[in-house]
């Protein structure tokens, strides 16, 4: 009998600081990482959703249309901070982005003292900035040995 292995999206939020050139590079070398953490815990990678704080938030709505129309049980992102623009997040631990997201969030970064305890912060520096480029889309992305 063969064992299936559970799946898991990863999510990426830049800051508006981004410029539209670099957004393409910095998803595509933060998929890569997600996808080599989630197969290291025993995951099948399905795809990175992306967004640009003050572009478009579409990613994020995609990644929950996913979790709930589909057989993903986890959520990969590079830490916490990447869901602090979720404004029902703001301040929220990891047990509460787990609960809304409707799946296991999974931080590549634990935090100084090496736990996920710490509250998802709020940051001004969230500020709309129209980029010109096309985000909020999956990309799939196959792992790399």
């Amino acid at each position: 009998m063969c064992a299936v292995t559970p799946t898991a999206y990863g999510y990426v939020s830049l800051g508006p600081h981004h410029h539209r050139d670099d957004v393409e590079h910095v998803v595509r070398s933060a998929a890569e990482r997600l996808a080599r953490f989630a197969a290291g815990e025993g995951y099948t990678f399905a795809g990175v959703f992306t967004d640009v704080r003050g572009h478009t938030e579409s990613g994020l709505y995609q990644l929950l249309a996913a979790l709930r129309g589909g057989d993903a049980v986890a959520v990969v992102v590079p830490d916490l901070d990447h869901l602090r623009h979720v404004g029902c997040l703001t301040g929220a631990d990891l047990h509460r982005a787990n609960r809304y997201l409707r799946a296991r969030v999974l931080p590549l970064a634990p935090d100084l003292d090496g736990t996920q305890s710490r509250p998802i912060q709020d940051h001004p520096a969230s500020r709309p900035v129209h980029h010109g480029h096309t985000v909020g889309q999956r990309s799939d992305l196959a792992v790399r040995s």
